[in-house]
């Protein structure tokens, strides 16, 4: 491992985002009534709000803003009804799917009127045709025996909705958490992506990827960080995250939006932008070289940055479709598994219209990658020391040769791209991809410790 100046290529970005046809809802819709029906349900609730409105999303391309809604699925064609505030009755007509609206004004803002007469109890007895199933409920979390007892009566969504449900159907063993069924990493529905779905994160990771980049090029000491965060130029793809960047002693608070604090030599710093389909982050030194740093730390490349690029290039050169969660894992715990390095959250993890969908690595997972499925490489050392950390998120997908072909011969600019990256992380860098490995960023693996001299980067060999 050594840093060396290298030029990074300016990958591109199409002109147009890619689009999820309705076909796509219409096949997802299909085939979770199927699903429904094979498991005795007669009807589902999914739940949704600014934050948490992925799956919604995911079968419906609809999802709540300033408000929240409820999605009611049952397993009768054409009977599927959409509840939302006052609000989104209008942007409702974006979905792709066909739904009939109900006005709830409790789900709208404070202070709207709520003096209809309507309330959550009659809607649930009208629109559940079939009571004496059970129910499924949708909504971000699902949860586990090492967690409670009996996890699938355990419910992520608001009181108010889910025990007016309960006196609809008197009984909440019918009330059945199945958020897994969206959300699981080894055979959730979002855990594998369609073709579009594909390519319109790679659209997203081009623009959060080229914003990082030019965020990077651009600090410098005495602006501030406001000044700093104005070149990520947002063109307008919905966030999944706030905009992350701080340096200094901020940098400790981990989540921080930019502030008005003043860039010194010697900060630390972080920053992190995601949008649909892709989030990117990197971290290290308001520094030209070592010398800049604090005293005593001065052997942070070789204390931190070594172990930890090693950790990543083992990931990479690992991931495969013939390998599993807990080998990764694995990997990279042995690199930098020692308490140093402070590595707490999953090294790695699917993403999706949500930034951290769930995650295939962790200790003993025997979960199997999959062709068409999108992961960060997101390894987080915390060292709560003098060091600082390090960070490197990027986004990638595996296709296996028969999705290969099928996403190059639709999207042959996009795969272009990936090719170039390819060859740039292969060649350049020192990292030797297995051929199912589609990298998504348009500054794949490139890490600038010292980011005062942007292009003096790791070379992973």
């Amino acid at each position: 491992m050594k840093l060396k100046e290298i030029d990074i290529p300016n990958f591109g970005i199409s002109k147009f985002q890619p689009e999820i046809g309705n076909k796509i809802f219409h096949k997802r819709l299909e085939r979770f009534k199927k699903d429904l029906r094979e498991n005795s349900f007669g009807s589902a609730i999914i739940y949704a709000d600014r934050e948490h409105f992925a799956n919604m999303h995911y079968l419906s391309n609809f999802e709540p803003r300033f408000e929240e809604a409820l999605l009611i699925i049952n397993i009768e064609e054409d009977d599927d009804i959409l509840v939302t505030g006052p609000e989104n009755q209008g942007y409702s007509n974006i979905s792709k799917i066909k739904l009939k609206k109900i006005n709830y004004p409790t789900l709208g803002l404070l202070s709207q009127d709520r003096s209809s007469k309507i309330n959550i109890i009659e809607i649930i007895e009208k629109c559940i045709k079939i009571k004496n199933k059970k129910v499924g409920l949708v909504g971000w979390k699902y949860f586990t025996k090492d967690e409670f007892e009996d996890p699938e009566h355990i419910y992520d969504i608001p009181h108010y909705i889910i025990t007016n449900i309960n006196k609809v159907f008197k009984d909440f063993s019918k009330l059945i958490n199945i958020t897994s069924w969206f959300n699981n990493p080894e055979n959730g529905y979002r855990a594998i992506n369609d073709i579009d779905e594909l390519a319109y994160m790679e659209y997203s990771s081009c623009h959060t990827s080229n914003s990082i980049k030019n965020v990077l090029k651009n600090i410098k000491e005495n602006i501030t960080e406001f000044e700093a965060a104005s070149h990520y130029k947002p063109i307008g793809i919905p966030l999944n995250c706030h905009i992350m960047f701080s340096t200094g002693e901020r940098v400790k608070l981990g989540l921080s939006s930019p502030s008005s604090k003043i860039i010194k030599l010697g900060d630390p710093f972080a920053t992190a932008y995601g949008v649909w389909g892709s989030l990117n982050c990197r971290v290290g030194w308001i520094a030209k070289d070592e010398n800049d740093l604090p005293y005593k730390c001065r052997d942070y490349f070789e204390k931190l940055i070594i172990p930890y690029c090693s950790a990543v290039k083992d990931w990479y050169e690992s991931i495969s479709l013939d390998c599993n969660g807990g080998l990764i894992f694995n990997k990279v715990m042995k690199k930098i598994g020692d308490p140093f390095f402070g590595v707490e959250l999953n090294p790695g993890h699917l993403i999706h219209k949500d930034e951290w969908l769930s995650s295939p690595i962790y200790k003993n997972s025997e979960i199997k990658f999959k062709s068409r499925q999108a992961l960060q490489m997101d390894i987080i050392p915390a060292t709560n020391s003098n060091y600082f950390s390090t960070n490197l998120e990027d986004g990638i997908f595996i296709l296996n040769k028969n999705d290969k072909k099928i996403f190059s011969d639709k999207y042959p600019e996009a795969m272009e791209r990936i090719e170039l990256r390819r060859e740039f992380m292969i060649n350049k860098l020192g990292i030797n991809l297995k051929p199912e490995i589609m990298p998504l960023s348009n500054i794949p693996a490139v890490l600038s410790p010292f980011i005062l001299n942007f292009n003096k980067v790791v070379e992973f060999r």
